[in-house]
Formats: structure tokens, C-alpha cells, sequence
């Protein structure tokens, strides 16, 4: 209004009314008592108004659940009991002291703010009060300008509380803290923080932390400690940011941590640690960060020792290393290495050193992608060859990993590589392992070279290589597995294996899968005991389950290399179960596809103990379809074999060494050899060990008749093999021996038959032998004669030349003797008076005794003198006479019996022990 307008010009036409009386007097009165009636008013109410504007100004600003009582409110006080902005941010109690006056000037550092019993629930922090304080902070334009903090109250929380109850992180943070100004600085104090890990298998242990800062214009300063297990483990952190630049740096330091003996516990630190609890490790680790616009970089250095312990089997003890790293956030990238490490390691009684590795890798994209690279890793043992490591594995968004690893030893002679491929999401992968072509060489490589607890007891000779590969998902896992040696040989005192290639495969198609393998061998040579063998090719598959195996397979040939085979060529088909201490084991052994022997046994491999029985069935040997040579060229004794035959043997190896028992059965066996023909052999044969061949006690063999120039009939044979104190051959020693030749007998005495001699003297005794059937096995021709023979032959036997001395055989009662023979008397006619009485007289001599003296000289001449005493009655009336005769004869037939019987049993002794033949 305008003060120069008469305001009486306003009312002109108003009508005029006298004033009341007294009126001005009562206003002044009544005002001032209106006013303090309003400030009494006010005063009264006012927390009730305080408290309805505090909730409408919350309300209108959007936090809907906010619930605020305030219970004091004076010009110096306000208290709030509770203040709640919503579920997840609350307060027992705030109470704020202050200047009424300082206040109205601004003087917001004279205010002390107290705030007890502060919650705030961090699980959804977008949502709720917090989320809407976020919004709020994004709306006001105060906080894009403003670089410094303007002056704060000072406020004291107790009894404060962060927390989160959602997995997975269910966090409880406690503590107190203050905020104060001190030299125109903001100072920021933490103390009795307490971290505390609520999830069912916590991360770590709770730990203490405390921290104070200052913020002094656009400067801002922390310090802040962490500290576990008692205060053992401490980590200090000092930190500096500029708020108008963004520029910023911090460091951090962890005191030396020994963990594990008289340190302290691994699982004290954190739960994930209980696996390692009884390990030991020292720790020193300090780092570094620094920031500025666009750019955040940082170091890490940290030196582990002394880090012992153990985990299933595998132990570890002195393993140490230098760490180092380097990060920049704004790449997202981490470089790292790992100098200087050294461990020693120690699985299954094995010990391993392992020195100067180096490693170092890098992630990218915080680990999105991410490299190793392994360097000059030394792994020292004394069980195996030094070992050379190197190789890389890179990683991909956390999905895929793969790389290689190169392993070499002995200056590179020794050289295989693994490389691999794993996807993490689907735990799935494969990794591919060669080795390169081993040469072994007697001068060079040896497998005691790799592993001097490998001794093969001879020099390997050849070479080996080998690859594999390994295929996994969701935790099964598959493979195959290749071996191949070329030109093998292996030799030791005794033994020597030439130029073998072969090859061996196993698979295995699933974790709980057996491994199924199959091995191929070509034809190869052997020498055993200076005897040499021709073999292949070999064939089997069998497969292996639970720390046991089961094979089948087959070898096409054995053959011995010899002038005089052992045994024919023959072939197995085999089957063998067991583990890695014994082996059962069954095998059939072929001869020209009519021959089948049976062998089953046990192999005791820690002890090199074979044990096995060998059964051969019924043979019936002919002509045109099975003989004993077949089965072994030692066999071929005789021209021609008929008969059956079944027996068995119970053999033993240990050591190299054969023992065991044999036994065998004849049935009707014809055996000819030359002119000599033996039918009806029977009987059975029992070795009690086979070498050299032993007998068990006395046998007997018998036979039906021989045909060796005359016919001998039931021959009989009792006998012992047994050793002989002349060489390592056996001798025959035959205790009785009898046959039946023309009406009588021929009888053996007690005698030897030696293996390893070529001398021999045997004595025949012959019983009532027709002397018809004499004179014609001694060649005496035209004589003809009737009566019986009984004496004795002295027979020495010296290679294959029989010689007699001094046999004796005299007629067992009286006989005829009769000389037939033309060319004789022409021979003998103009003799004289005396001579033609002879002839006259042996034309009918009736003879009481007679005696035949046969001698075979060393000349090969024979002598046969005839002495006898008796009469013709025809001349000289019957008058007795004394004959003495050197008779023109041939032994030859006569002594071939006893010398082919000798053949036999000296061939049959030899040929036991490996083709020893006759000299």
C-alpha cells in the first residue's frame, strides 16, 4: 500500500461511527498475551508437530515405510526413539546435542550427533530405504558439483550393525564409529569391528578390523587393520584419495604369518583350511594400488617357505616360492609370477625335489581369460632320472582350459609331451600324452637310466615309444593307451631275446569300466640256456578290473633251433587270471594238429615261482597219422611207433631252475627199428624229478615178443633211472632183464647202463637155448645140431662195437651133432686117415657133453671152438671120441640183438637232457 495515500479516501463513503472507548489500549494488551498463548501452545505441542512434520517431510520424500518418534525436544536436544526409515535401515536411538545459536549461524560442527543401535540390512541394497537414499543422492545436483566434503556434525555410532541374510552373502558386520572435525579436517574413527561369516560353510573365521581417516578439503586418508585368530594375524591397509582429481593410492601389508606348529592353527584362519590342518607355512605378503582417472593399477608381493604337510598320500615339505603381481582394472588384466620355487614331495614312499621352477600368467577380463607359463622346473629324485619341465595352459571366460607340458631327461634322450583340453562348465575335457621313441642301447640307455628302482636284471636293446590319450565328462572317465617297441632285445647270463617288434593297447571306456588291452607281437628269436628257439607271432586281449585281469591268446609257432629239435614245432592257445602277485594260467599245446597237451599252473610273480601240471591224453600213435617224432625229434628212437600212450607231468621253475615229476602209461607199443621189431610194450613209467630224469623206485616193462633175427618172446625189463657219479647224465641201472629166445631164455645180470660213458660190459646168461636155433644165429654152416645150451656171454660194448671175451656155453645133458656140409669135406678130404674119421664121425655124432667158447676180438675176427665128448654108433663101434672144433662163424646177428637194446636205452638217456647224441 502506498504510505502517501490518504486512507480516510478509502472510506468516504462509508458511514462514520463514533470509536469504541478504550480500544487501542485493549489491543496492545491483547497481543502479546495472544502470542504467548501460541508460544505456550507450540512449546506444549511441540514434539507432536515435530514429529508430524518429520513424517510428512519423509513420506513426500518416499520412504513410505519410514516410522520416526521423537521423545525429547528442547532448544539444546532432540532425541529420536526409534528412527525408522524402513526394514532395512534403523536405530534404536539418535540423540543430537546443539548451540541454538550456532545452529542458526550454520555452525553444523557444533552439533554432536549419537546414534545408538544403527541396522542396516545390505540384501537388497537397490531396493527399500537404501535404495531410495540412492535415488535421492542421483536426483541432487549437489553431489555431481560437489569435489569436497562440506563440514559434518560430530556423530558417534555404538552398537552398529551391517548385515546381509542372503546367500551368498550372508555377512554380520559390527561395530562403532565417530566422525569429528580436528584441525579443520573431517577425522573418521572405526573401532571394535567385527566381521563375522553366517553362511553354513563360511569362508573365513570372524575378524576384527579398526580403521581412522581424514578428509581435509578435497584430501581424503585411511588407515585401517584387520586382524584374525587372537590378533596373530594382522593386515594393515593405508590408503589416500584426492577427491577433486580422482587421484589415489593404497598399501597394504601383512605381518609375517606362520601358520601350523607352534603358530597358529590353518583352520583358525579360515574353515576351508580344516583339510590342512596339521600343515605348517610361513607367509610374508605386502602390496600396492594406485588410481587416477581411467587408470587403476597395483602390485602384490609375497614370499611362502616353509609350507609342509600332507593330503591324501601326497606329502609336501620345504615348498616355498617368490610371488609377484601386477593389476590394472582398467584393462581388467592381472600379470602374476611365481620365482623360485622349490618343494620337496613325497607320494607312495617316493620322494620328489622339485627347484628353480618359475611360473608366470596373466588373467584378463578378471579372470575371463587367463595363462600360466611353466619354466626351468627341475624335479629331482632318487628313485627316478632328473626331470626338465616347461609348457603354458591358458584359460577362457572361465569355460575352457587348455595347454601342453614337455617333459625331457638325460640331455634330451628322454623327451614326452602332454597336452590337454578341459571345459569347466561341463567338466569335460581330454589330454593326449606321448613319448617319444625310446632307444635303448647297451653303452647308452638303460631303464635302470630312468628309475634305479627298475633292474631287469640284462641289457635292453631297441626302441620303445608310447602315447595315450584321456577323455572325461561329468566325471567319468575314459582312455587309450598305446605302447609299440621296435627291434627289442634283451639279453642276461643265460637268456638273449633279438629283434621282437610288437605292440600293446588298453582302453578303458568308463571309470567303473575294466581296461581292456590287446597285445601283438611278431616273430621273434630266443636263446635259453645256449639253446636257441625260433617263436610268433603272439596274440592276446584280456582285461583288467579292480587290481585283477583275465587274458586269452595264442602263439602260432615255437620251434627249436637245432640239428636235433627238442620237440617239434608246436603252438598254444592259453588263459590266465589274477592279479599283480599270482597268476592262474591254463594252456593247450599243439603239434601238427593231432597232438593236444593240457598244461594248468599258478605263477607266483614276487617269488619267479612256476607251478604247473601237464596232462597228455591218450595217443594213439600209427604210421600214417602220429609218431613220437612229431612230438619231438628226440622221440624218433625207432623206425616206426604203434600204440597208445597217456600220461602227465607235475613241473616246477623256480629261479630258473626245472624240476618237477612225470609219469607215463604204454599201452600194446610196437616199436621197430633197422631189422629190429619190439611188440606189446606195456607199462608205466614214474619220474620222481625230471632233471636230470629220476625214477620213482623200481618199474617194470614188458612186452609181448622181439623180432631181431629170431624171434624173442616176453621180454621183460626191470629197471631204475637214477644219477650217475660220472656226469650229469642219468645211467639206466637195469636189475633184471629176461627174454625168451629159441625154447630158452636169455637173462641180464644186474648191470649199468651210463649216459655219459661209451664203455660198457654187460653179461648175458643163457638158460636151455635150442643149439639148433644157436647154430644158425652164429652162421655155422652145414652143421646142424640138437640139444640145449646154458652159459654165460661176457659182452663188452665200446661205442657201436660189441666185443666177447670168453662166453661159455655148455650143453645142459646129451644131444646130436651132425656135419652136413659138402663144402667142408671137400675142404677137408686128403686130410689123412685121421680126418676122414672125423667127417665120419660128425656125420651122426651122439655127444654127452659139449661146449661152445665164443670170443670176438678187438679186429673184429670171431672165434667159436667147439669141444665135445661122444660117439657115432656107426663107426668104430661106437667108441667114444674128444672133438675139439674152431667153428668159421658170424656173430653179427647174434650181437645186434644185444647191441640195439643197448642203442635204445642209450639214445632214450640222452635225448632227456637236450639232444645229446650218440658218438
Amino acid at each position: 500500500m502506498d504510505p502517501n495515500v490518504n486512507n480516510k479516501a478509502l472510506f468516504m463513503d462509508a458511514p462514520i461511527s463514533p470509536p469504541p472507548r478504550r480500544r487501542p489500549w485493549l489491543w496492545l494488551a491483547a497481543a502479546p498475551l495472544l502470542f504467548g498463548v501460541a508460544v505456550l501452545a507450540g512449546w506444549l505441542w511441540r514434539i507432536d508437530i515435530a514429529s508430524w512434520a518429520l513424517q510428512r517431510e519423509l513420506t513426500g520424500r518416499g520412504f513410505d515405510e519410514a516410522t520416526v518418534t521423537i521423545t525429547r525436544l528442547d532448544l539444546s536436544q532432540i532425541e529420536l526413539a526409534p528412527a525408522r526409515l524402513g526394514p532395512d535401515l534403523a536405530a534404536a536411538k539418535i540423540t543430537t546435542d546443539y548451540d541454538i545459536g550456532y545452529l542458526l549461524a550454520g555452525r553444523l560442527d557444533t552439533v554432536d550427533i549419537r546414534v545408538l543401535g544403527l541396522e542396516i540390512d545390505i540384501s537388497s541394497p537397490q531396493k527399500g530405504a537404501l535404495g531410495r537414499i540412492q535415488a535421492i543422492a542421483a536426483e541432487d545436483p549437489q553431489t555431481e558439483r560437489s569435489v569436497t566434503l562440506p563440514p559434518l556434525p560430530t556423530v558417534t555410532m555404538t552398537d552398529a550393525r551391517i548385515y546381509s541374510n542372503i546367500e551368498p552373502a550372508r555377512l554380520d558386520f559390527r561395530f562403532q564409529a565417530s566422525t569429528r572435525v580436528v584441525d579443520g579436517a573431517q577425522h573418521f574413527t572405526l573401532s571394535k569391528g567385527h566381521l563375522a561369516d553366517r553362511r553354513d560353510k563360511p569362508l573365513f573365521h570372524p575378524l576384527g578390523i579398526g580403521a581412522e581417516g581424514n578428509i581435509k578439503g578435497s584430501k581424503a586418508t585411511l588407515r585401517a587393520n584387520l586382524s584374525a585368530a587372537d590378533e596373530a594375524v594382522r593386515l594393515v591397509i593405508s590408503a589416500g584419495h584426492d577427491l577433486q582429481t580422482t587421484h589415489g593410492t593404497l598399501d597394504w601389508k601383512l605381518s609375517p604369518l606362520v601358520l601350523g606348529g607352534s603358530g597358529i592353527s590353518p583352520s583358525t584362519v579360515t574353515p576351508l583350511a580344516a583339510m590342512a590342518e596339521n600343515w605348517t607355512a610361513g607367509l610374508v605378503a605386502q602390496g600396492n594400488a594406485s588410481w587416477s582417472p581411467g587408470t587403476q593399477t597395483g602390485t602384490v608381493k609375497a614370499n611362502l617357505a616353509g609350507v609342509a604337510g600332507a593330503v591324501k598320500g601326497l606329502s609336501v615339505k620345504d615348498f616355498g616360492a617368490d610371488l609377484s603381481a601386477n593389476f590394472s582394472v582398467a584393462d581388467k588384466t592381472v600379470h602374476w609370477k611365481a620365482r623360485n620355487v622349490h618343494a620337496e614331495l613325497h607320494a607312495q614312499q617316493h620322494g620328489l625335489g622339485l627347484r628353480g621352477a618359475r611360473l608366470s600368467g596373466q588373467l584378463n577380463g578378471w579372470g575371463a581369460d587367463a595363462s600360466v607359463m611353466l619354466e626351468h622346473a627341475v624335479l629331482a629324485s632318487a628313485d627316478f632320472a632328473t626331470l626338465n619341465l616347461s609348457g603354458h595352459a591358458l584359460a577362457t571366460d572361465f569355460t575352457a582350459l587348455w595347454g601342453n607340458l614337455v617333459t625331457t631327461a638325460l640331455d634330451g634322450r628322454v623327451q614326452a609331451t602332454t597336452t590337454f583340453h578341459h571345459d569347466l562348465s561341463a567338466q569335460s575335457g581330454q589330454a593326449q600324452f606321448q613319448l617319444d621313441p625310446l632307444g635303448f642301447h647297451r653303452t647308452h640307455l638303460q631303464p635302470n637310466h630312468l628309475s634305479r628302482r627298475v633292474d631287469i636284471g640284462g641289457i635292453l636293446d631297441g626302441s620303445v615309444a608310447a602315447t595315450a590319450e584321456a577323455v572325461w565328462k561329468g566325471g567319468n572317465l575314459s582312455g587309450k593307451t598305446e605302447m609299440v617297441f621296435s627291434k627289442l632285445g634283451f639279453s642276461k647270463p643265460g637268456l638273449a631275446l633279438r629283434r621282437w617288434d610288437g605292440a600293446m593297447t588298453a582302453t578303458q571306456s568308463g571309470s567303473n569300466a575294466p581296461i581292456a588291452f590287446v597285445f601283438n607281437g611278431k616273430n621273434g628269436e630266443i636263446s635259453a640256456q645256449g639253446r636257441e628257439f625260433a617263436f610268433g607271432p603272439i596274440d592276446l586281449a584280456g582285461q583288467w578290473i579292480d587290481g585283477k585281469f583275465d587274458t586269452e591268446g595264442s602263439l602260432k609257432m615255437l620251434r627249436h633251433i637245432a640239428l636235433q629239435p627238442l620237440f617239434a614245432p608246436l603252438g598254444l592257445r592259453f588263459s590266465a587270471t589274477g592279479d599283480t602277485a599270482a597268476v592262474d594260467f591254463t594252456a593247450d599245446i599243439e603239434q601238427d594238429r593231432s597232438t593236444r597237451l593240457t598244461t594248468k599252473g599258478r605263477f607266483d610273480i614276487a617269488k619267479s615261482d612256476v607251478r604247473a601240471r601237464l596232462t597228455v591224453p591218450p595217443m594213439r600213435f600209427t604210421d600214417s597219422s602220429l609218431t613220437p617224432a612229431k612230438i619231438s625229434p628226440l622221440l624218433a628212437l625207432a623206425d616206426s611207433v604203434a600204440g597208445a600212450l597217456e600220461g602227465g607231468a607235475d613241473i616246477h621253475v623256480t629261479a630258473g631252475e626245472l624240476s618237477g615229476t612225470a609219469h607215463a602209461s604204454l599201452d600194446n607199443v610196437t616199436i621197430r627199428k633197422d631189422e629190429t621189431r619190439i611188440e606189446g610194450v606195456s607199462g608205466r613209467i614214474d619220474l620222481a624229478r625230471l632233471m636230470p630224469p629220476l625214477t620213482r623206485g623200481t618199474q617194470t616193462l614188458s612186452a609181448r615178443r622181439i623180432i631181431a633175427g629170431t624171434e624173442l618172446l616176453a621180454p621183460t625189463l626191470t629197471y631204475r633211472i637214477e644219477a650217475s657219479p660220472d656226469g650229469p647224465l642219468p645211467r639206466l641201472a637195469i636189475e633184471a632183464a629176461r627174454v625168451g629166445i629159441a625154447g630158452g631164455s636169455v637173462s641180464l645180470l644186474p648191470t649199468h647202463i651210463d649216459a655219459n660213458r661209451d664203455d660198457h660190459d654187460i653179461d648175458l646168461d643163457l638158460d636151455g637155448v635150442d643149439l639148433k636155433t644157436l647154430m644158425d644165429l652164429i652162421a655155422v654152416e652145414g652143421v646142424s645140431a640138437e640139444g640145449q645150451l646154458s652159459g654165460r656171454l661176457p659182452i663188452h660194448i665200446s661205442r657201436d662195437k660189441v666185443f666177447v671175451r670168453n662166453g661159455e656155453l655148455k650143453a645142459a645133458g646129451p644131444g646130436v651133432l651132425r656135419l652136413r656140409s659138402q663144402a667142408a669135406r671137400q675142404a677137408l678130404s686128403g686130410g689123412g686117415a685121421q680126418v676122414d674119421l672125423v667127417l665120419d664121425v660128425l656125420r651122426d655124432f651122439r655127444y654127452q657133453k659139449l661146449t661152445l667158447t665164443i670170443n670176438r676180438l678187438n679186429d673184429g675176427s670171431d672165434i667159436v671152438r667147439l669141444s665135445t665128448e661122444g660117439r657115432n654108433p656107426a663107426v668104430k663101434k661106437g667108441r667114444e671120441i674128444h672133438l675139439n672144433v674152431n667153428l668159421e662163424t658170424n656173430l653179427d646177428k647174434l650181437l645186434a640183438i644185444a647191441l640195439d637194446g643197448y642203442r635204445l636205452s642209450q639214445d632214450a638217456l640222452r635225448a632227456t637232457l637236450g639232444g645229446v647224441t650218440r658218438k
